[in-house]
């Protein structure tokens, strides 16, 4: 069974393994939720047990268990989202996918359809910069 989060942020149930389906705005969201949430359960933690101390008594071990817990669960998910978004803005992954997809392109059209495809496709971008630019 994958772990899931329930995000109030974006307000759905997320699996560690459909974090990818995200929007990069999505991801950026539950990344902060998932910080405050980390930060809050470690300050949880601290005040109980100092509270607990200063009383002469030991946190309730549930507790604790259920808690430690919850932040690896959280831990797991921030670092997995951390490492989407950083290949996600990464030059380098954005050529890779790039050149996979121009493989795979050229594979399903042919190469004369592919070409054909490029070229228009670039001679529309030329023309979107030049109208651009010309009413500036």
């Amino acid at each position: 069974m994958a772990l899931t989060f329930n995000s109030k942020t974006i307000k759905k149930v997320i699996s560690i393994d459909e974090l990818e389906k995200l929007s990069d705005p999505e991801l950026e969201l539950v990344e902060k939720e998932l910080e405050t949430a980390i930060k809050t359960m470690n300050e949880s933690m601290a005040e109980i047990a100092h509270e607990k101390h200063s009383q002469g008594l030991q946190p309730d071990s549930d507790w604790l268990i259920r808690i430690k817990r919850k932040k690896q669960i959280c831990d797991t998910f921030l670092q997995k989202i951390q490492t989407n978004i950083t290949l996600n803005s990464s030059e380098f992954v954005k050529q890779k996918y790039q050149q996979n997809l121009n493989k795979l392109l050229q594979k399903a059209l042919g190469v004369t359809e592919f070409e054909a495809l490029k070229s228009e496709a670039q001679n529309i971008t030329f023309e979107q910069v030049i109208n651009t630019k010309s009413t500036c």
